[in-house]
């Protein structure tokens, strides 16, 4: 008998005179052609918009792009809902990922705080929702302003994980984790729509501490409160929850103040 043995303790071993063994080589040789296929279409029916443009020395082919497209298929799960599950935008923003080490610039991205997800442009018949665990950072370009978002992992038991927007990152940072969800008006459902809701966090001596307000943001910061009073009194800065943005000057003062 003809029979090749795998150097694998587990896997059986192969008898070529079997009459199911060339069906099968041919049929495993056929589905590689039908997978190189469709990851070529996806290049030649169409590319995104902006390119895919690595960092230098990270060549841009059609070879290259494959490793962003690793995901599946995106499906719009909330068609009878009003409004969208995105931050900032319903439409296709301009972002970069960074994504398993290596980064790809001006893509067409979504960013899903319904279900913390990246979505990405394709082509106008492919849109897929990115590998969340290959995913480091990412940027959104909005009006003008560059959101930064970090993915802080998948750990259940931490504080604060999944994706999560810097606004400040120095000696302290400030992280908003920002989340949409479905508020449900009726049996039918019918008049289902999105509210959006977020989170404060500030990092300080290398622990994070979720911050409700204003107060909670002074016991934080509490061996600079005096100066940080007079700091926010003399600017008139107004310092409030609504506004995460409004922790931002405060953070960078007290930063200033323990050089």
């Amino acid at each position: 008998m003809d029979t090749d043995y795998p150097a694998h303790p587990f896997q059986k071993p192969v008898n070529k005179n079997s009459a199911s063994f060339y069906p099968l080589m041919r049929m495993s040789v056929l589905n590689h052609i039908i997978l190189l296929s469709a990851l070529l279409n996806i290049n030649c029916y169409g590319s995104l918009p902006s390119g895919c443009m690595p960092k230098k020395g990270f060549q841009d082919t059609p070879l290259e792009k494959q490793l962003i497209y690793n995901g599946r298929i995106w499906h719009n799960l909330y068609i009878r809902v009003n409004g969208d599950p995105f931050f900032l935008s319903g439409d296709f923003l301009t972002g970069n990922v960074f994504f398993n080490g290596r980064e790809f610039q001006n893509l067409k991205i979504k960013y899903d705080i319904c279900n913390d997800e990246v979505i990405l442009y394709v082509n106008p018949q492919t849109i897929i929702t990115l590998n969340k665990e290959m995913i480091e950072e990412f940027t959104i370009e909005y009006q003008n302003r560059l959101h930064h978002v970090l993915n802080m992992g998948n750990d259940s038991a931490s504080l604060l994980n999944g994706y999560v927007n810097v606004l400040y990152d120095g000696p302290t940072a400030l992280f908003v984790k920002y989340i949409k969800k479905v508020d449900i008006q009726s049996l039918n459902r019918v008049n289902d729509e999105f509210y959006q809701q977020h989170r404060i966090y500030i990092r300080k001596d290398s622990a994070i501490v979720q911050v409700s307000g204003r107060r909670e943001l002074f016991n934080l910061l509490g061996d600079r409160k005096t100066e940080i009073r007079s700091y926010i009194k003399r600017d008139r800065l107004n310092v409030i929850r609504k506004d995460p943005d409004s922790f931002v000057p405060v953070l960078q003062f007290y930063d200033s103040q323990n050089r």
